[in-house]
This record gives structure tokens, sequence and C-alpha cells, in this order.
């Protein structure tokens, strides 16, 4: 079973996602100053990482 675990703020959301029973991370992300032009997505897993700066007006949206 794999589980999402959401931290939404106002101006911030990060999440991981974990596979379980064993409590293994498959990968988190992390997207800053939400409502700015110059908002921040990071993304990692394992020994990948993905980082963009881009505008983010609102929490709904869609990334392209």
């Amino acid at each position: 079973m794999k589980i999402l675990v959401i931290n939404c703020g106002s101006s911030s959301l990060k999440y991981e996602v974990y596979a379980m029973p064993a409590q293994q991370s498959l990968g988190k992300g992390l997207i800053e100053r939400i409502g700015l032009k110059d908002a921040r997505i990071s993304q990692e897993h394992q020994d990948r990482h993905f980082k963009k700066v881009c505008d983010i007006p609102n929490h709904r949206r869609p990334l392209n």
C-alpha cells in the first residue's frame, strides 16, 4: 500500500509518498512561495532531484 502525506499551508505545500508497511519513502517534494511569480518546486527520489522556478498563482494551478 502507498500513503501520500500532505502538509498544505497558505503559501507552501509539502508532500511525501511512503510504501507501507515498510515505511519506505518513495519520494518527496515541496512547493514554496505559492501566489508569487517566482514560486519554487523541488522534488527528490533517491539520488534524483528536480527543481524549477515558475509562476504558481494559487493552489489550484495545474503544472505543465
